[in-house]
């Protein structure tokens, strides 16, 4: 899976969509969000997806869904952005915060805190 194929499952979603970068470990999770936005709080569209410090970001037009963002950025800050894997930490990386697991970490050169 792909963010375009996300895009492409969610017509109407991303109507006004910025965009930005999405970690390939985190596309199931976006693609959970979505389907449970589409759901819970029709109407409502994505300005922009992407990772800061570590952690999923998202913008959307209306904040009725709050709760369902939260919730959907604290998993984020356990699910490794690289592979997916569900036990994964935030660390350093050279210069900037990653939610990486312990190989990827390994992998990609990250430092645990």
């Amino acid at each position: 899976m792909t963010f375009d194929d996300i895009i492409d499952k969610y017509p109407g979603l991303f109507t006004d969509y910025e965009g930005s970068h999405c970690p390939d470990g985190w596309l199931p999770l976006v693609d959970e969000f979505c389907g449970r936005l589409v759901v819970e709080h029709p109407g409502v569209q994505i300005n922009q997806l992407k990772e800061k410090f570590a952690e999923l970001r998202v913008y959307v037009t209306d904040y009725i869904c709050a709760d369902l963002i939260e919730e959907t950025v604290e998993r984020s800050r356990h699910i490794c952005q690289a592979c997916g894997n569900l036990n994964a930490e935030i660390r350093d990386g050279f210069y900037w915060m990653v939610t990486l697991c312990d190989s990827c970490t390994e992998t990609h050169g990250g430092v645990k805190r």
